[in-house]
Formats: structure tokens, sequence, C-alpha cells
């Protein structure tokens, strides 16, 4: 992701008028493709934030290592989601045999 500063230059160039998308992107080391969206509006003046130097150590990762799940064996931030699932899905299966087996059939009409 490209610095705000670097997207604001890069919109102060095309405002500008005088240089080429081909010079403006050897001139700041952007693609030509980010120039060309930029100019044609595809893409928004948005960049990350200068005040967040270290990004990849965001809320969004997981904080610890992965272990293996007692249950299926994989290598997982516990808990294991896929386990999870599968026993939700088991859940939703019973319950549907056991409606089956309660409702009464439906009469002919």
């Amino acid at each position: 992701m490209l610095s705000t500063a670097l997207i604001m230059e890069v919109r102060r160039e095309l405002d500008r008028g005088t240089l080429s998308h081909r010079e403006i992107s050897r001139r700041l080391g952007v693609s030509r493709g980010i120039i060309n969206a930029m100019a044609k509006g595809e893409r928004g003046d948005h960049g990350r934030d200068p005040d967040r130097e270290n990004f990849r150590n965001s809320p969004k990762r997981p904080l610890t290592r992965p272990v293996r799940c007692p249950t299926c064996g994989g290598l997982v931030f516990a808990p294991c989601r896929q386990c999870a699932a599968q026993a939700c899905m088991e859940r939703t299966l019973e319950v549907r045999r056991i409606l089956r087996e309660f409702t009464p059939p439906r009469r002919a009409a």
C-alpha cells in the first residue's frame, strides 16, 4: 500500500498536467496502472497511515502460535474452527433427523 504522502504527490503531479503518466510513474516509483487509475478516478486518494509504522502487528493477526487441535490434529489457532463447524453441522443434522421422526405425515388432498 502506498503512503498518503506519495499519493498526494501523485495527485499534485496529475493536477499540474505538465508530465505524462509514464514520467510521473518513473519519477515517483509508482506503477503506471496506479497513476492511470487515479487519473480516471477509479482509485481513491487513500493510503497507509504514517502514524502506524508497524502495520503488520495489527490486532487482525493472531497473537499466539498455532497449536495442534486435539480433535482433528490440524495445526490451527485455537479454537479450531473446522472442528467447531463440523460439530455445528452434526448438531444441525441431528435436529433435522429428530424433526423428521416426530413430524406427522401430511395428508393427501
